[in-house]
């Protein structure tokens, strides 16, 4: 039987390829859906906590002389919430001379304390330490006598007594209840830290009014070995963390199994561990943006419902800031990351420091107010996660591509590989459905993954973008691969709809290869001609590269070409290093300034990498077209898959909230497409105009 021609063959893989779209766009359609979920618990978790330190607050009425009670109050009217609280400590005690420590008798292990006046410690104090001791350690107390008083004796060493909290100090307590502000509790891990000393510190919190606790210290409450429960215990929830409406009702947490385990006091575990004590109290686990707490990682997984995200100045970096900078930082913050607590530092050595600092916590107040947000006690998010049909369906959209992509380049689905590559390109398809659907975690963020490599790389690959089009049909093939990149970001942000993201308990996995690898396939596809076509299959493209790379290997290596791959290799690494959080290249401080500039223009600014790499690739779709050559519309063309690139990596930052997101989305297409306009007109008027005829073809 006569062989189709790779033409008709071409012809008669359409209908499957219209199929494939279609799977594309129903998975699409799922992963809109699935993220229409997580817009809405976003905008439902609008509120945005202020808390001030106490200690710094005491400090700042002691040295402007202005009562204690007064300036909490002025604080309140300038639009603080809340008042970070420090529990109080043994050693703090000391060394606020309100307790003495005496030497152990006949060389015994021991510690004894008493009154700063020789003398018994005093009630309501002796009685806290005397509770604390008990519930918080397993050291033997032995009680002063009731009437005739005494030390307070713990049978251990200084050294491991010094660091045990008594809890908040209720004068403290109700100084800050008094002038109508919440309480922040900040309490510290100690050596010898049980189950039943964790549950008891973090109960008095919830008795004094704290909603948020923060632990201080480079340990969470817990560490190590009581941070997160065993797999397959459970307790009842609290009541689930979302909405900001009036009247306090919160549907339960459906995801929380129902049936507790056999349980102690309070319906806790016998031994329960902080995620246990925390969502059985409906407390706030503050999670401290850029922070290092050893076990802060296990517990936010653990909760991700009852986890704050925290931002604050440390006090290093307090020394140089300047007030509107600080505002913008605290702004940026709860806009663009999901920061729902700001626990701002105060100027201590301003003139006037009072009304200077409370101008600037309104200050901060306002630029929240400008983004949307407002003040309140902050809260977690509401039940959020992806089913399983979704995840399915998203799926199928992953695996769709796959094939697509495969087949824009390979020819794979007329036939022009051969069974068993196109076996193995149903495997890989089928493979990528079963990630997605998987019920472990880690399978389903590589099917993400897998979206943000395959759906960037269709958009470039699915026609030749330099082709020998008008102007018009360019920048539709643009507009094309821009729309076929946005579907991977549904496929994306539909499959990882999850609050564990949103509070960045758990993170998209593999940044650097989104932004690499389709890069680097595109390059490859456009530089040697591999893409399959009538009349030339991809084995017989790959064999003329292979016949290419054997003569260009016996040529001299010329200065120029060195010093272009050097470049070219430092503009990689350069964009590559940048990404991410926690950047390996420093951002300099002119490029600081150009984007507070453009914070304050865009409300919340276009990526670099966005903008400058969608008009690379409009710039270089204009000059294919002008000049006909694709030698000089090439390494622009090449530049610019980085625009691609960046667009789906802008909603890989999945803290970030998604109308962030798609506004910087729209913000870099639309300015790249009026930058490389721009360029293309002044290239063409200064420089094409005065090409020789044989290097350019008609105007666009």
């Amino acid at each position: 039987m006569a062989s189709r021609s790779p033409h008709s063959a071409f012809r008669f893989a359409d209908p499957l390829r219209l199929v494939l779209w279609v799977v594309v766009l129903i998975g699409v359609v799922a992963g809109v859906r699935s993220a229409s979920f997580r817009w809405n618990r976003e905008q439902d978790n609008r509120r945005v906590e202020i808390a001030l330190d106490f200690a710094e607050l005491r400090s700042l009425a002691a040295s402007e002389g202005v009562p204690l009670p007064e300036i909490l109050k002025q604080f309140k009217a300038a639009g603080a919430t809340s008042v970070a609280v420090q529990e109080e400590t043994i050693s703090g005690l000391e060394d606020a001379r309100q307790i003495m420590v005496l030497p152990s008798n006949d060389g015994m292990i021991e510690t004894r304390l008493i009154g700063s006046a020789n003398n018994g410690i005093p009630d309501p104090l002796s009685g806290r330490i005397e509770r604390a001791l008990r519930e918080k350690t397993r050291f033997t107390i032995r009680a002063p006598d009731a009437q005739n008083g005494g030390p307070i004796i713990a049978n251990q060493p200084w050294s491991v007594l010094r660091g045990v909290g008594i809890g908040l100090d209720p004068g403290t307590v109700e100084l800050v209840h008094a002038a109508g502000l919440g309480i922040v509790g900040r309490v510290s891990n100690w050596n010898g830290v049980t189950p039943r000393g964790l549950a008891w510190t973090l109960a008095e919190l919830k008795k004094q009014g704290a909603s948020t606790v923060l632990f201080s210290g480079d340990e969470v409450l817990g560490y190590r070995g009581y941070v997160a429960a065993p797999k397959g215990r459970t307790i009842p929830p609290a009541p689930d963390a979302g909405g900001d409406g009036a009247g306090g009702e919160r549907p339960p947490d459906s995801a929380s199994p129902p049936s507790p385990p056999a349980s102690g006091a309070g319906g806790l575990p016998e031994s329960p561990t902080t995620d246990e004590t925390l969502r059985s109290l409906d407390l706030f686990y503050g999670a401290l943006e850029f922070g290092k707490q050893k076990a802060d990682g296990q517990l936010a997984k653990a909760v991700p419902d009852r986890v704050v995200r925290v931002h604050t100045i440390p006090g290093s970096e307090m020394l140089s800031a300047t007030v509107p900078d600080a505002v913008q930082r605290f702004s940026l913050a709860a806009r663009e990351r999901n920061i729902r607590l700001l626990f701002v530092r105060l100027f201590l050595d301003e003139p006037d420091a009072v009304p200077f600092n409370t101008d600037y916590v309104a200050k901060v107040v306002r630029a929240l107010e400008r983004g949307n947000l407002r003040t309140g006690t902050a809260h977690g998010y509401g039940m959020l996660s992806v089913g399983t049909v979704p995840r399915l369906l998203i799926g199928f959209a992953i695996g769709a591509g796959f094939l697509l992509l495969v087949d824009a380049i390979t020819g794979v689905l007329s036939g022009g590989m051969g069974w068993v590559m196109s076996a193995g390109c149903w495997v890989v398809g089928i493979g990528l459905v079963a990630l997605a659907a998987s019920p472990v975690a880690i399978g389903v963020k590589l099917a993400a993954l897998a979206a943000a490599l395959i759906f960037p790389s269709l958009g470039l690959l699915a026609n030749d973008l330099l082709d020998k089009d008008t102007a018009f049909k360019a920048i539709g093939r643009f507009l094309f691969a821009c729309i076929v990149t946005l579907f991977g970001v549904a496929c994306v942000v539909g499959l990882l709809a999850d609050r564990a993201f949103l509070v960045k308990a758990d993170a998209f996995i593999g940044i650097k290869a989104t932004l690499s690898v389709p890069v680097l396939l595109v390059a490859i596809v456009y530089a040697l001609d591999l893409r399959a076509r009538s009349g030339r299959t991809f084995l017989q493209a790959v064999g003329e590269n292979v016949d290419r790379f054997v003569r260009v290997s016996r040529q001299p290596l010329l200065l120029w070409q060195i010093v272009a791959a050097t470049a070219a290799l430092g503009l990689v690494f350069v964009i590559l290093s940048r990404s991410g959080n926690e950047s390996a290249v420093g951002v300099s401080e002119l490029e600081l300034k150009i984007r507070a500039v453009l914070d304050r223009v865009f409300l919340a600014r276009p990526r670099f990498k966005d903008v400058f790499g969608h008009a690379a690739m409009v710039l270089s779709l204009f000059l294919f077209v002008r000049t006909r050559q694709r030698v000089w519309a090439l390494p622009l063309f090449i530049l610019g898959v980085f625009g691609q690139v960046s667009l789906l990596n802008t909603f890989c930052h999945l803290h970030t909230p998604l109308a962030v997101s798609l506004w910087r989305a729209f913000l870099g297409i639309a300015l790249g497409l009026i930058i490389g306009s721009v360029l293309f007109a002044l290239l063409n008027r200064f420089v094409l105009r005065h090409a020789k005829s044989g290097m350019a073809g008609d105007n666009p």
